[in-house]
This record gives structure tokens, C-alpha cells and sequence, in this order.
């Protein structure tokens, strides 16, 4: 029986010791920063049950502490539905499923709200995780029944108190999973002993609670009340690769998002710098750059930096994932077909079916969509316009074969269909169109405008003097026609500031 399951768990995340049931987080490099996420395979849907996970030790690293990336050793102890994000115990929505924790600094997690809750723990501390689905709580001997779940902890066999409560619906037969979230430490988990919170032990939230106890988790299979969801590791053959092609601001993520929540079957990964940045838990810069003083440190150009560091981190974890048979999307611009196989010569190797999934809007909506990611203070406020022109020049669409040799290629946008009619002399759809022929349309309408804006902007560049103002990329057009690009804006309001700063004579 597989106590850890070693294909619900992230990339840097090591599953070892008998029945898989101790995992250590990788620690090389850049993943020193990174946090990693696993869970047990044996979920409970009812009853009264509980596990424990032992903090082994803290791992050798080599990496440094910087303003906002640390390498402590950290761990966060709890219980999560599987629908949930494996890396964020306790840092999701209430919408999208029951995900709670205990955290090593002593406090407890969920909904990404933390408050203080018990003791801090560590290496070699012993943390006990009880669970009570049966919706009801003793009190006085007369059962109260509640819509709600209890979840508490225990410390080396003292308990802590009640931590959670949580919503029931019996009627979906909600499956709860033990939860592991480390980051530069090794832990084990173990599932065949009960705990017992003796009679009177006070408990801050809720007064003095009565003697109860909570049967080892392993049990409730037997007795009824529980699952195993272990899945054995698929042949690569079995496997996709889907890579994302597409300029910064196309809705390659969004669809990627919407592509994976459709298909909740094949369970994929997403791969890219932001997610990165998310086990590095430095998108919270992200808001940074959306409200940095003018004057003071730019958040912004601090996620710029750590960018680098994301991406070179995301190419040790491409190491990882090919050697882990799942269904993975790479979530990059990706818009060179000799740079596509060369990251794709690994997984085409180990025998992993790859295919494509292109977002090429027309430049209008290209503009558009780019001009909202600004505003919206994402990744497209970080791109300069010398990178973007690059991007365009370059941009090579897919096509099936090839070098990369796509299977198949998906298309994020409506095909631009050119008017013209078919052979019975009516308009021709693109349910009419071959694939190439609707990459083809793709390709001349409108990837080759971007080409040719990105060719232009480079050649203009190159002509003018370092001390000229770079003309923007893509100009405004429809109604916003005539506004300055907002890079301008803002050296317009700092200049601004900066005068009325000034002491008049």
C-alpha cells in the first residue's frame, strides 16, 4: 500500500521509503526556493480518523537567502480534496474545493488567510492530524447535529485545539486527502495508529471538550468510509505534451487554464515561469508592480529580475518531467521552430505524444489583449518593446510534422478566414478548412502582419540615436487612438511628481 502518491505531487517533490511513505523536496540550485506539494492516496469521506507525519530533517542547500526568496525549512501538515492545487495547501478558494493546514511556524492555513493557531514545529517533531466528517459534535451526551466537519492537531501527542471547521455536503461523498507542502525538508507520513484527545483537555476556541477518538486513517477503507485514488504511472506513450505558442498577451494561459479544467480526466501540469514564480511564492510582486511608488523600488522591475531566475528553475524541472510519465502544457511564447525541437527533443525521446496549441489573434485583437494585460499590471508590463519586436520578427507558426513533429496542433483563436466562396458558390467556413489550410490562413493573415511590424520596429530602431524616444511597438487603434502608450504615461506623471516636488524660488 503506497502511502504517498508519487503522481499527485510537484516536480520537485521525491517519494521514497517503505510503501512510498517518506518524500523530500528537491533542494538543487534554484529549487532550494521552491515549495513542493504531495498527497496521500487514501482519502476519507465519513467518520472520525487521523494520521501523522514526522518532520525528519531539514535538507543541505547551497542556494541564498535574497529580499524575497528564502531557504528555510518549512512544513505545512493538513488534508485536501484532490481537485485542488497540490503546491497551495491551504492557500485556495472555498469555491474550489477544502484545502486546510497546519504550518510549521505555528500557524494554521486556509482559504491563504493565516493566523495564529498552535506551536511552532520542526525537525523531528511529530504532528497528528484529526478529522471528523461526521458532522455532528458530542457535547452534554446529546448530538448536535451540524453541516460541518472538524479538523484539529496534535503535537507530539498534545493536542492543539480545533483548527477548522469545514463545509459537508454527504451527498457528493466529499473525499478528503492527507496533504504534505515542504519546502528544504524530508518528512514521512504514517497511517495505522489512532489518537485519543483525553477527557477535559482545553481547547481555546471552544472551551473544554469531552474524551474522544479518532481510529487510524488506514481504516476507514475497511470499515467503509474511505478510498485509495492510486493511479499507476502510464506508459509515456500514453502521455501529451501540449506546448503553447504565441506572443506575450495572446491568452495562451487563459486557454491553458480553461483547456485543463475541461479535461479534468488527463490531469495536466502546468509548466511555465509563472508557475514557477508560484512555488517560489514571489507572485505576490505581482501586485507589487501594479502599486510601487513612483521613486521607490519598482516592484515591477524587482519580478523582472526574478524572471531569470523562474525561468532557469522551470529548466531543471523540464529535466524532471520527463522522466515522470503525466500529461503536461508548457506554458511559454515558444515562437521559434528550432528553439521548439531542441525542448522537445527529450520528451519526443522518452516517447511522450507532443502537440501544439496556437494563439495567434489578428494584430487588432493582439493589441487589445496586450493593452489589457498592461492595465491589469501583468506579465505584459514587464515586456519591453525591443523583446516584443524580437518576439514578432521570429514568430514561426507550427505546423503538424515538422521539426518539432507536432501530432496535431490545436488552435486557441478563430481561423481569420479571408472572403471567398467554395466550389457550389457559397461562403467558404472553416469546417470546410484542412488543418494546413487553416494554419495557412493563420500564417499570412495574421502571424505575417506581426512579422512584419516586428521587422519594421527593429530596422527603425536600429536607425535611431540611444538618446531618442523608442516609438511603441503597437500603436493605439479604434478608441484608443491618439493615447500616449502607458509606459509614457507614467514617465509623464513621475516628471510631474518630480516638479511639483521642486521648492519654488
Amino acid at each position: 500500500m503506497s502511502l504517498l502518491d508519487p503522481t499527485d505531487c510537484n516536480l520537485n517533490i521525491y517519494v521514497g521509503g517503505p510503501n512510498n511513505s517518506a518524500c523530500t523536496t528537491s533542494s538543487e540550485g534554484l529549487l532550494a526556493y521552491a515549495f513542493g506539494g504531495i498527497r496521500s492516496p487514501l482519502a476519507i469521506s465519513s467518520g472520525k480518523y487521523c494520521f501523522s507525519c514526522k518532520i525528519l530533517d531539514s535538507t543541505e542547500i547551497s542556494a541564498r537567502d535574497t529580499e524575497h526568496l528564502r531557504t528555510s525549512c518549512v512544513a505545512r501538515v493538513g488534508i485536501s480534496q484532490r481537485c485542488t492545487d497540490v503546491g497551495r495547501l491551504g492557500e485556495v478558494k472555498a469555491a474550489e474545493g477544502i484545502s486546510v493546514g497546519y504550518n510549521s511556524t505555528g500557524k494554521k492555513m486556509s482559504g491563504s488567510r493565516m493566523e495564529p493557531y498552535g506551536e511552532a514545529f520542526g525537525p523531528g517533531d511529530q504532528i497528528t492530524v484529526l478529522v471528523d466528517l461526521t458532522g455532528s459534535i458530542s457535547g452534554a451526551g446529546v448530538g448536535i447535529d451540524m453541516p460541518t466537519g472538524r479538523v484539529s492537531y496534535a503535537k507530539n501527542g498534545v493536542w492543539q485545539g480545533l483548527a477548522h471547521t469545514i463545509p459537508l455536503d454527504h451527498s457528493r461523498q466529499e473525499c478528503l486527502h492527507p496533504h504534505l507542502l515542504l519546502r528544504n525538508c524530508q518528512a514521512s507520513i504514517q497511517v495505522q495508529e489512532g489518537f485519543t484527545i483525553p477527557a477535559g483537555m482545553p481547547d481555546p476556541a471552544a472551551g473544554v471538550v469531552p474524551h474522544e477518538h479518532y481510529n487510524p486513517w488506514c481504516a476507514a477503507i475497511s470499515e467503509g468510509h474511505g478510498i485509495t485514488s492510486l493511479e499507476s504511472l502510464p506508459p509515456t506513450s500514453s502521455c501529451e505534451l501540449i506546448m503553447m505558442v504565441g506572443l506575450p498577451g495572446s491568452g495562451k494561459s487563459t486557454w491553458a487554464q480553461h483547456f485543463m479544467l475541461a479535461h479534468p480526466e488527463k490531469r495536466y501540469m502546468l509548466l511555465g515561469p509563472e508557475m514557477v514564480l508560484d512555488q517560489m511564492r514571489l507572485l505576490g510582486l505581482r501586485q507589487a508592480s501594479r502599486t510601487a511608488v513612483q521613486g521607490a523600488l519598482d516592484g515591477s522591475l524587482v519580478l523582472e529580475s526574478y524572471m531569470g531566475v523562474a525561468t532557469a528553475a522551470l529548466n531543471q524541472l523540464l529535466v524532471r518531467a520527463v522522466e515522470l510519465p503525466r500529461n503536461y502544457i508548457l506554458d511559454q511564447t515558444n515562437v521559434s521552430a528550432t528553439k521548439r525541437a531542441v525542448r522537445l527533443a527529450p520528451f519526443r525521446a522518452a516517447g511522450f505524444q507532443i502537440k501544439a496549441a496556437l494563439a495567434a489573434p489578428l494584430l487588432d485583437w493582439l493589441h487589445l489583449m496586450q493593452e489589457t494585460s498592461r492595465q491589469d499590471g501583468g506579465g505584459m508590463r514587464l515586456m519591453p518593446e525591443q523583446v516584443m519586436a524580437e518576439l514578432m520578427a521570429g514568430f514561426e507558426v507550427p505546423f503538424p510534422g515538422g521539426p518539432e513533429c507536432f501530432s496535431d496542433v490545436l488552435l486557441v483563436h478563430p481561423v481569420p478566414m479571408p472572403p471567398s466562396t467554395n466550389k457550389a458558390g457559397g461562403e467558404q467556413t472553416e469546417g470546410q478548412l484542412s488543418l494546413e489550410e487553416k494554419l495557412h490562413f493563420v500564417d499570412t493573415r495574421a502571424v505575417e502582419p506581426q512579422r512584419e511590424l516586428g521587422r519594421r520596429w527593429l530596422e527603425q530602431h536600429r536607425s535611431q540615436k540611444s538618446n531618442e524616444e523608442e516609438r511603441p511597438l503597437l500603436e493605439p487603434q479604434g478608441p484608443l487612438q491618439g493615447q500616449p502608450p502607458l509606459q509614457l504615461q507614467q514617465q509623464q506623471q513621475q516628471q510631474q511628481q518630480q516638479q511639483q516636488q521642486q521648492p519654488t524660488p
